[in-house]
């Protein structure tokens, strides 16, 4: 949608989900705890900003850890990178970031999300977690 990465980093599959190390480094310290409030967004370009307050309004503000695990687990990307992983079995194998452009372009024009409209998230949500 953005035709650009926000995080340059390398995702990897791990166990209860997608995960970039850096930024789970950053964050973990906050265990279970609500997350501070950010103070500082100038890094971030507007349609940037814009995807990710989408990702806390229509994600993280709605599902549960383990709603959010079970997307993240019937997403295409995280599945192929898992491919030779049991599912309690830990790994650091890399999400391709080709692999995920691809799929969410995909999504975006099946469900109709766009910069303007991002509220259809809620359409592709929906539907991935009642399969």
């Amino acid at each position: 949608m953005l035709d650009n990465e926000i995080f340059t980093d390398d995702c990897q599959a791990w166990v209860h989900g997608a995960v970039y190390p850096n930024v789970y480094e950053l964050f973990k310290k906050f265990k279970y705890a609500p997350l501070p409030k950010v103070g500082e967004t100038a890094r971030f370009k507007e349609n940037e900003l814009r995807v990710l307050d989408a990702v806390k309004r229509y994600y993280f503000d709605i599902y549960s850890a383990k709603a959010l695990e079970e997307i993240c687990h019937r997403e295409e990307p995280y599945i192929k990178a898992r491919l030779g992983y049991t599912e309690e079995e830990p790994c650091r194998s890399k999400i391709d970031k080709e692999s995920i452009v691809l799929y969410y372009n995909q999504i975006s024009l099946k469900y109709n999300i766009n910069l303007s409209d991002l509220s259809s998230i809620r359409n592709y949500l929906y539907i991935i977690l009642k399969n």
